[in-house]
């Protein structure tokens, strides 16, 4: 019968070959995996550890327990000299050796990939896509809108070819306007997703708390006062200046000082050239929609009524934007998918929104059945009101170039991602 090791720790080990190298320290002994190395150990495990991701070198290793989160076993490369077996318990984070016999082992472990490591030299785009986005729909917080999702609701997912964040709190926040070490508050962006325009992947953003009048100035649609009620508002400014969508009362986005002005005036200004230019020029839709087939039905449906089939043919063309309603509507996990927005204000559907952030705010979408303009309202539900009379607050939402690249940063509000 075979007995069962577990190998918690290690005593020391002993080298009687230094196979090349000329420094015969065992702790810096570097091993590369194509080449046999006479190693023996006074205990029955070695362990080898990756020196850099991808590498093939392996550097012996006097710890005393297994590693955890850096490191990854790798069942090819790990043996025993005497037919030993060696496996990875992931529940115990241990080694499991299998032998009948005295046996010495070595336990090659392959330093994980991060982030970095995978979109070096990538753009921004393309590191989503193809290293953030697993394959599998909902790992990492990302969904492919390609309509054959297996994941729950897919018959209300979109067949935009878009690559979208979803959930609660993914790792989808970007530095932007900033190369301080600690990235400001004011400064944090998130990823709405990746989006396919023109034959090109651009990554869209949206400012992760709201744009104060630092940012956007005191003219144009300026309310001259702060956003009213914070009972539900998740983000620190001690106080939120307040927008008019359109002072004239008038729904239409061109005649807008807060899209003229405000946004693709002042704030560009503001964020400085080099900034500036990261952004892409591109085309708004402006063309709306009726109150009930943006905000009582689900968001694929408000989707098809915003973007694919506006009552009018009307698209804007600049750098900045507000939300879309449909944007906010495929934030939240796709459990709630088949919800109308204006039922986005039950509880368990607002904390797996990142993008609720607690307070009346502007869409880009306006009413074509009255002279009303769409808004998230504060408790989280699609809702419409005047342009002239409701002053909200205003988050800048733009398309990334194309061809900016990724940088650094595993996408946490402490380590965003870094672009060039």
């Amino acid at each position: 019968m075979k007995k069962v090791i577990i190998v918690v720790g290690l005593i020391g080990l002993i080298f009687v070959s230094f196979y090349k190298y000329e420094q015969k320290l065992p702790n810096n002994k570097i091993i590369k995996n194509e080449k046999e190395q006479n190693l023996v150990s006074s205990n029955a495990i070695s362990m080898l550890y990756e020196t850099e991701a991808g590498s093939g070198e392996y550097q012996i290793s006097t710890d005393t327990s297994w590693p955890q989160d850096d490191y990854v076993f790798n069942e090819n490369l790990s043996k025993c000299e005497n037919g030993g077996t060696l496996s990875w318990n992931d529940e115990t984070k241990k080694v499991i050796m299998q032998t009948n016999k005295s046996d010495k082992c070595y336990v090659y472990f392959d330093k994980k990939q991060t982030i970095t490591n995978l979109c070096e030299g990538k753009t921004f785009a393309n590191c989503i896509i193809n290293e953030i986005y697993s394959g599998e729909d909902g790992e990492n917080n990302l969904y492919y809108h390609d309509g054959n999702g297996t994941y729950v609701n897919a018959n209300q997912e979109l067949e935009d070819k878009s690559y979208r964040y979803s959930g609660s709190n993914p790792n989808n926040y970007v530095c932007f306007g900033s190369e301080a070490s600690i990235c400001p508050n004011d400064n944090l962006y998130r990823i709405i997703g990746v989006f396919l325009i023109s034959g090109e992947y651009k990554v869209k953003i949206i400012k992760y708390d709201y744009a104060n009048s630092n940012l956007l100035g005191v003219d144009g649609e300026y309310a001259e006062g702060y956003v009213g009620n914070k009972t539900y508002y998740k983000g620190n400014i001690i106080e939120v200046d307040s927008y008019f969508w359109n002072k004239n009362n008038d729904n239409m986005w061109t005649m807008s000082e807060l899209n003229t002005i405000n946004l693709n005036n002042n704030y560009l200004l503001n964020i400085k050239e080099i900034w500036n230019n990261k952004i892409s020029t591109s085309l708004w839709v402006i063309g709306g929609n009726t109150t009930d087939n943006i905000y009582n039905v689900s968001a694929k449906t408000t989707y098809q009524n915003e973007i694919i089939n506006p009552v009018e043919n009307t698209v804007f063309t600049a750098k900045i934007g507000l939300l879309y309603a449909s944007d906010y509507g495929f934030a939240v996990s796709p459990d709630y998918w088949t919800t109308e927005l204006y039922n986005y204000n039950e509880n368990s559907l607002k904390n797996n929104n990142w993008m609720y952030m607690g307070l009346n705010e502007w869409i880009i979408t306006p009413c074509t059945d009255n002279n009303f303009v769409f808004y998230l309202s504060d408790n989280g539900r699609m809702f419409y009101y005047f342009s002239l009379i409701g002053h909200h607050s205003v988050r800048p939402t733009f398309y990334l170039n194309s061809d900016i690249s990724y940088v650094s940063g595993s996408g946490t509000s402490s380590d965003p991602f870094r672009i060039n």
